[in-house]
């Protein structure tokens, strides 16, 4: 071998040697970076793993500040086993992000200082200190589960409950996520074309197709960079970075527009549709919810329906905070009378089926109109008082219920 030869050998496999060193460098200075943020060491940045019901479930190993994630997937720092212990009363609850308790990174998010609600501040934790501090208890255990995933319609959480948290052995099953299903007025043509929220595709579903079924070059790589993400706290990092400038760069340009008049109202120039076919919407729905009423039953388990109001539909007669009058300002365009229109008419055909099917619907609107304490921490979800607020309310309406339920197991010890 010729020296000019050698000489070459050797800057190759110094430049490899620095690369080495640079990557392992990276890797480590992001993983200190995550530690620095999160006071944990990193294990993964994907908020979601795939499920066999409903698309997803929460990741155990989601590395966060706020949304500590337990063990079997649920939004609490305490585990839990599926098998209930004796002598405890369980609640279940199942919905969205407003019982999940997200943040929304969007243009109708203008208290940039408001903090996100971590995982010891949601309805869940809430509802059990107030059992638990209740003397009509004492003596049986209180867990309340919050089993929500953002953006989960009816469709993924009667799915969730009828082949999963049914087996759970719970005593209450408290169901959310009406938000989901009804927030918006639907034009017309929308069950004929199967078009509208649950009769629609999930939006996880496309990305479930590239992931799981995919086999072109996009899934490649797609899973390839999922594949390093999890093992590599740099690549983790940098894609949730780029994630996040998309993210605002695009509510920029959605807060411009609406500065500029842009942004059309979400029924101007629609055609909505007529009542019968809204009706054959919420068909749908019940039926979902006639499921998990039967099932519920069958297992001598409690069911009750709560329902979530979006701040643009109860901002006029709220009182309101100066945070939240900021907030309605920016959402009340938005969300027209239509829509609310829509909305109260799918709540009042839900009440009615509860009450024909004797089951609890929590409607907070009541408490809400006397409220004038700060709820919203954006145009739908709670802030940490937020939360103890409507715990409070849910606690008040099912109280009774929750106590015979434990003087039975109470019973059944003895």
């Amino acid at each position: 071998m010729s020296s000019q030869s050698s000489s070459a050998t050797v800057r190759w496999r110094r430049v490899l040697g620095f690369l080495v060193l640079a990557a392992l460098f990276t890797e480590g200075g992001a993983r200190l970076a995550i530690y620095a943020w999160s006071g944990q060491s990193y294990r993964s940045l994907s908020p979601y793993v795939w499920s066999p019901y409903g698309l997803v479930r929460n990741n155990p190993k989601l590395t966060s500040p706020e949304f500590v994630i337990n063990k079997n997937g649920f939004r609490d720092v305490r585990d839990y086993t599926q098998s209930k212990p004796p002598r405890t009363l369980r609640v279940i609850l199942l919905g969205g992000s407003t019982l999940y308790s997200g943040l929304q990174a969007s243009v109708f998010d203008v208290i940039p200082t408001t903090r996100r609600v971590d995982s010891r501040s949601t309805i869940a934790q809430f509802l059990r200190d107030r059992l638990a501090a209740d003397p009509a208890f004492a003596g049986v255990q209180i867990e309340v589960i919050n089993a929500a995933v953002n953006f989960n319609t009816i469709v993924e959480v009667s799915t969730a409950y009828l082949a999963e948290y049914a087996h759970w052995d719970a005593d209450f099953i408290i169901v959310a996520g009406s938000s989901n299903n009804f927030s918006r007025a639907m034009p017309e043509g929308s069950v004929r074309r199967r078009d509208w929220t649950i009769m629609a595709p999930h939006a996880w579903r496309g990305e479930f197709e590239r992931i799981v079924n995919g086999n072109d070059l996009l899934s490649t790589v797609d899973n390839g960079l999922r594949a390093l993400g999890d093992h590599s706290a740099a690549v983790a990092g940098s894609a949730k970075l780029l994630s996040r400038a998309i993210d605002a760069a695009v509510g920029r340009s959605a807060a411009l527009a609406g500065r500029l008049g842009l942004l059309p109202a979400s029924t101007k120039g629609i055609t909505l549709a007529n009542w019968g076919e809204y009706d054959q919407y919420v068909d749908e729905y019940l039926g979902y919810a006639s499921a998990m009423v039967a099932l519920a039953h069958y297992r001598h388990q409690e069911i009750a329906f709560f329902w979530e109001h979006l701040l643009a539909h109860v901002g006029s007669i709220k009182p309101l905070t100066q945070d939240e009058q900021t907030l309605f300002n920016a959402n009340f365009g938005p969300w027209s009378a239509q829509d609310a229109a829509f909305t109260y008419h799918a709540r009042d055909r839900v009440a009615d089926f509860c009450a024909r099917n004797g089951v609890p619907f929590l409607d907070p609107i009541e408490r809400l109109k006397r409220h004038s304490g700060q709820v919203f921490i954006d145009y739908l979800h709670y802030t940490a008082e937020g939360n103890r607020f409507m715990s409070e309310f849910i606690y008040d309406q099912l109280r009774e219920a929750f106590r015979l339920r434990a003087e039975q197991l109470r019973a059944r010890a003895e």
